[in-house]
């Protein structure tokens, strides 16, 4: 199996420099990073509660420590800098060790940096999967490497998605369906995406501000 080691820097440095939250306060408009509430804003000198105020935690995740889960990051770029509604989305797959595993136009590939920015939507502990059988699935999935190639590859009909599909139908998580990629984006990819279009809003605001 093709190992990818991505030595771009990047998105280990903008890593970082990310708050654990933001909050945005509505009375003044000021937004803080890793904001206590219940405190006085430095701005307009009003305490900041639950009713006067939003506060996004950072939705993103290593995938060194989020290992059995089904990952997404934006084709190009980061979420923080680079992603917009529609932008194109890549997803793979975490094992035991954090390592993510995906198809692309390069075949099937395991990546070990290159995740630092990634949303977890899935995960073992949510669908009461046990390491093992994550890992078997797995595995399994990967030794059938004829059909993981670059040239079976299509963007449209045979994609990242695909791959992560099947294996979620090898574990048997949910019910078999042919609307299960439908399912998988409205119940858990578009909740996480819309966290972390909110938590960069503020950010991105903080930062211009």
């Amino acid at each position: 199996l093709p190992t990818v080691k991505n030595k771009s820097n990047q998105n280990c440095m903008v890593d970082k420099n990310i708050p654990h939250s933001m909050t945005c306060h509505f009375l003044c408009g000021k937004i803080f990073m890793n904001f206590t509430r219940n405190k006085n804003c430095p701005s307009c000198h009003a305490t900041v509660n639950t009713e006067n105020s939003f506060t996004v935690r950072k939705p993103f995740v290593d995938a060194k420590s989020a290992p059995c889960s089904i990952l997404i990051k934006p084709t190009c770029g980061n979420f923080l800098q680079d992603y917009k509604p529609g932008s194109d989305l890549h997803i793979g797959i975490s094992d035991n060790a954090g390592n993510v595993l995906s198809y692309s136009k390069l075949g099937l590939t395991e990546e070990t940096y290159g995740w630092n920015l990634a949303l977890s939507v899935i995960n073992n502990k949510q669908t009461n999967t046990d390491v093992g059988q994550w890992s078997l699935k797995l595995n399994q999935l990967c030794q059938d490497y004829s059909s993981w190639t670059r040239e079976n590859y299509n963007s449209e009909n045979f994609n990242c998605f695909d791959f992560v599909s099947t294996f979620l139908q090898r574990l048997k998580i949910f019910p078999f369906s042919t609307k299960l990629k439908e399912e998988v984006t409205t119940v858990y990819i578009q909740p996480c995406l819309i966290q972390a279009l909110q938590f960069s809003a503020l950010y991105n605001a903080f930062n211009s501000s």
